[in-house]
């Protein structure tokens, strides 16, 4: 059995999942009390997290964990290796596909997948075959893109339908694009 992955990210209207330094701030204007976005229901149904260092670094300066029990599987050269602070986390580093047939070995068969270039991995390897994006009305001007070009990852072309979409009052959009072939 392959493994799912999907992604689930936010992003500006100008494309931007991040501001400058990795600014989350214009997430703030989307904060309703009593609504998530989805993303509950989605989290229940993935078995494991993977996200990149700079993800997983600004999470872990929100204060508290916000994923429970839930695995979650770092991918950091520069982490690899070391001991997690957290029980529940681990610090992996090499090939996304390598990491994912280890995962599926595991039991861990839908992938939730966090961070611009882990998301550009696993949809380089062809791993992904959903894309949940939910468009912030609010225009950054800087920072990463989720697309953004990457030296280190070869985006080949690929085609998604739209599965679904969701209008919130907040005036969020949120996309379900799933991949074709």
């Amino acid at each position: 059995m392959q493994a799912h992955a999907t992604i689930f990210m936010a992003m500006s209207l100008d494309g931007r999942i991040a501001g400058p330094d990795g600014d989350l701030s214009f997430l703030d204007a989307m904060q309703v009390e009593g609504e998530d976005y989805g993303f509950q229901s989605f989290f229940a149904e993935v078995d494991a997290l993977v996200m990149g260092r700079n993800t997983y670094e600004t999470v872990r300066g929100f204060g508290e964990w916000p994923y429970g029990e839930k695995p979650v599987i770092v991918l950091s050269e520069t982490l690899a290796g070391q001991p997690s602070p957290l029980p529940t986390v681990r610090f992996a580093s090499g090939d996304v596909g390598e990491l994912a047939r280890l995962l599926r070995e595991e039991g861990l068969h839908h992938l939730y997948i966090d961070g611009g270039s882990v998301a550009r991995g696993f949809i380089a390897a062809g791993l992904c075959d959903t894309i949940i994006v939910s468009i912030v009305p609010t225009i950054v001007g800087a920072g990463p893109r989720l697309f953004d070009d990457d030296p280190e990852v070869t985006m080949p072309r690929s085609n998604w339908r739209l599965s679904w979409s969701e209008r919130y009052p907040s005036g969020l959009m949120q996309l379900c694009y799933m991949r074709e072939g």
